[in-house]
């Protein structure tokens, strides 16, 4: 699949005992389609901390149409395309970034060149699956309902 390196591990016997999936030629593609508009500084978190960026922030048309034509939703494209299969710590940015795609904005488009940054930091960074995996199922929810509050 697109932009998705599959690296096996095997035993000296020759049986499979692990597999990473890693997104480094994918990240690449990424940062070079938007070299023009990275930060200045390499990201060193997935998300800006304590950022409060919601899908209530008022934001004018002409800054959303800016930034739909600069390459949000390309951008987002991409980087759900990546979270997905290598970045799951940047699961919760994604889900923020992704809330306000329909109408982004100058904090959105800068959150998400955050998250790129940080990408390209941790490009050989990836999902490990082994066949002395987890034993037990984990599964996290948040059944609160109750939606994001701006500071």
């Amino acid at each position: 699949m697109l932009g998705i390196e599959k690296i096996p591990e095997y035993a000296t016997d020759g049986t499979l005992i692990a597999i990473t999936v890693k997104m480094t030629a994918f990240v690449r593609g990424a940062v070079e389609a938007f070299k023009h508009h990275m930060p200045k500084y390499a990201s060193t978190t997935p998300y800006p901390p304590k950022d409060n960026l919601t899908k209530d922030e008022v934001i004018p048309e002409h800054e959303s149409t800016e930034y739909t034509n600069k390459g949000y939703p390309r951008l987002i494209g991409m980087l759900l395309w990546a979270v997905r299969h290598g970045f799951d710590e940047c699961r919760y940015g994604m889900s923020i970034l992704g809330s306000v795609a329909s109408k982004p904005g100058k904090h959105a488009w800068n959150n998400a060149m955050h998250m790129l940054s940080w990408m390209e930091v941790n490009i050989n960074r990836g999902i490990r699956w082994n066949k002395d995996g987890n034993r037990e199922i984990v599964a996290f929810s948040d059944a609160s309902d109750k939606a994001l509050l701006s500071n």
